[in-house]
């Protein structure tokens, strides 16, 4: 959580720099280990049961040392995330509004995954700078730790679920077609868009990871007789997949490096019935385009980049433009429509080719 710097220590660290600023970032991570490590024992969601509480009290409830759990929470106060009422600790007005369970609890998700991700796969990232090739695999790593793989796609499932509507009538597909689903995940969007229209069938393609996560999610959709699965490596699809209606790559293709993602856009193509469509969903490495950001938008620019340095040391990945994508489906023999940014999720757009 950003520090509450007061006037004068805001103007030494950030403006004359008679502080060092570099040392807010090692608070920064600091807090960040802490805040996770007070998730993870269950500190945020008792205090939402109730509080105040003292040290002792939630060491006795969550199986804690009292002195250390003190330590943490004396710390977790000076960041923000909790307050000191009568004696005892309480959540504070952030840690209420996004990590409990009554309120948007998910965040306390994203944020235990990224946590993850930063202290599992980044210590290398040295090496991936200096030779450019990835020392981490993203998906490898992911498939050895099945609660962080779980929460991987839950993240994707929230992301997919609220611009879902917004993609269907953007991608305009027929009401009776055969889509290809490649890289769906959990098949969030291949179950918008078959329980939209009883006509539609759709093949997901996925690691077989994932593919056992999607299984239980469609039929809790009722949509087993619409929606079959295909575990497999995207670049390495065969005949077996059959010709579709409808392509999907949605959010795909920053995961590779040039050569493999020019090569699905080729393949991807050549899947398509005669007249079919190839849709295409992905980031703008600029964001959204001018006068549509939200407030906050100088945090998403930040998270942007650093969301492209994982992308290149674990993946090889990047994010492309929406012109670098539109002149790679002309050279597969398409006619791409122009990029269109979506309102659900600025900085995301689509594009359609046929």
């Amino acid at each position: 959580m950003p520090l509450h710097l007061s006037a004068a220590e805001a103007r030494s660290f950030l403006q004359t720099h008679d502080a060092p600023a570099p040392w807010l970032d090692v608070l920064s991570a600091m807090t960040c280990h802490a805040a996770v490590a007070a998730l993870r024992l269950g500190v945020f969601d008792a205090l939402a049961q109730a509080a105040p509480r003292t040290a002792g009290e939630l060491a006795a409830q969550l199986g804690a040392d009292p002195h250390g759990l003190g330590v943490l929470l004396d710390l977790l106060v000076r960041t923000g995330y909790l307050a000191e009422e009568h004696g005892g600790y309480a959540n504070g007005p952030a840690a209420t509004a996004w990590i409990t369970p009554a309120t948007r609890g998910e965040y306390a998700q994203t944020m235990a995954f990224w946590h993850d991700v930063m202290t599992g796969l980044w210590p290398d990232l040295m090496e991936s700078l200096r030779t450019g090739i990835p020392a981490a695999d993203f998906y490898s790593w992911l498939a050895g730790r099945p609660g962080t793989l779980r929460a991987f796609h839950d993240l994707q499932d929230r992301i997919a679920s609220s611009m879902s509507q917004e993609v269907a009538r953007l991608a305009d597909l027929p009401q009776e077609c055969r889509l290809l689903d490649l890289g769906g995940g959990r098949a969030t969007h291949a179950i918008a868009l078959c329980r939209a229209h009883p006509g539609r069938r759709a093949t997901v393609v996925d690691h077989p990871a994932t593919v056992a996560l999607g299984r239980p999610a469609v039929a809790a959709a009722g949509l087993a007789a619409q929606i079959v699965f295909h575990p497999g490596d995207l670049l390495r699809l065969g005949p077996e997949v059959g010709r579709h209606d409808a392509v999907l790559l949605f959010n795909v293709l920053h995961g590779m490096a040039e050569e493999p993602a020019r090569t699905l856009i080729d393949r991807a193509a050549g899947l398509l019935t005669p007249g079919g469509r190839l849709v295409v969903l992905d980031i703008d490495p600029h964001g959204a385009p001018s006068g549509t950001q939200e407030p906050g938008s100088g945090a998403h620019e930040v998270f942007l980049r650093g969301f492209e340095l994982n992308l290149l040391h674990t993946q090889g990945g990047r994010l492309y433009t929406p012109q670098e994508l539109g002149s790679w489906l002309g050279e597969a023999g398409l006619r791409p429509s122009r990029p269109r940014h979506l309102r659900s999720q600025p900085g995301q757009f689509l594009l359609t080719a046929s």
